[in-house]
């Protein structure tokens, strides 16, 4: 008999990878604007998760998911990039995840802010602007899409800079051996 060990990480992944229930709410960035997306978590979400997709609505490759706030103020999270939507892939990479214990995302009005930076995608909470997470962003990715939540975000123009320090909050992946 053979026992199937799930980690928190291939949860997060497989968290990310298959389709939510509930709203889907999706906004074109323009290069470099700051755009700041309200999101109201009801009593059965658990992390807001955002795909980054061309502007045909594929390529969407590039992952965050927001799960919460460590005992420092840091933003807890996990970012992939290069999976196959619906299922995980050998090329799948896994910049940043969730690492130990962490508070998750109060019910009610979340605000994030989005930044599309070149060559990357840019997520952090208004209350943490140092704490950054980020994913490649391929070539014509603009189409920003918020889900796993069981209301429709809003998306308003502006909001308060990133002051995330030169070296990127989020590693760059370990690529696959060939």
């Amino acid at each position: 008999m053979r026992a199937l060990v799930l980690t928190a990480p291939l949860l997060a992944l497989a968290a990310i990878l298959l389709p939510a229930d509930g709203a889907e709410s999706s906004y074109k960035l323009s290069p470099n604007d700051i755009v700041t997306a309200t999101v109201n978590l009801g009593p059965e979400d658990r992390w807001i998760e955002i795909t980054l997709k061309d502007a045909a609505g594929k390529n969407f490759k590039s992952h965050i998911q927001v799960g919460g706030v460590y005992k420092d103020g840091k933003m807890a999270f996990s970012a992939t990039s290069r999976c196959r939507d619906l299922g995980f892939s050998p090329d799948c990479l896994l910049h940043h995840d969730f690492h130990g214990d962490f508070d998750h995302l109060p019910k009610g009005e979340q605000r994030l802010l989005l930044q599309l930076r070149p060559g990357k995608l840019a997520v952090w909470r208004p209350e943490n602007p140092v704490s950054v997470a980020k994913v490649p962003a391929p070539e014509g990715s603009d189409l920003v899409v918020i889900s796993g939540v069981s209301q429709p975000a809003t998306f308003t123009q502006g909001g308060d800079a990133a002051m995330d320090p030169e070296e990127p909050s989020t590693p760059p992946p370990v690529e696959p051996n060939a």
